[in-house]
């Protein structure tokens, strides 16, 4: 679920854009355990490779390196997350894990992305729109 919206601070002529972001990253399907066919299996096919993809865009923020490609068009789920993860954004992840042992794959999996995931350090600024007599007349004058 993503909410847009403006904060309007107390200084004059300025508003602030704001964007709240909730995902909800069911884990990965496991044929094996779901014993899936079909339409189902396919689905879950594609949950894997989207977790995969956001899995190598959380390494490669982590890693910090300037120059390293961060694949965020490789799929729908880290395009949706681009700004959350990459931009000028604060983010929180939860981890939900399972104490059942026979979850104790996943749960280390997923507590091993976490870990990765707390290593993305983002530059948060606020990026204020200052909307004056001024420029409401320049905007008007270019049609915008």
């Amino acid at each position: 679920m993503i909410v847009d919206g403006v904060l309007h601070p107390s200084l004059p002529h300025a508003a602030v854009p704001v964007r709240v972001s909730l995902q909800d990253l069911a884990g990965s399907e496991r044929q094996s355990k779901t014993d899936t066919q079909g339409h189902a299996l396919c689905e879950g096919q594609h949950i894997n490779r989207s977790l995969l993809v956001l899995s190598t865009v959380v390494s490669a923020l982590a890693e910090g390196k300037a120059k390293s490609h961060v694949p965020y068009r490789d799929s729908k789920l880290t395009r949706l997350l681009q700004d959350s993860l990459g931009g000028s954004a604060k983010t929180c992840i939860i981890v939900c894990c399972s104490p059942a042992a026979s979850n104790a794959q996943e749960t280390l999996s997923s507590l091993r992305f976490g870990a990765r995931a707390r290593g993305i350090l983002s530059n948060v600024q606020a990026n204020a729109v200052v909307s004056t007599p001024q420029a409401k007349l320049a905007t008007a004058q270019v049609g915008w």
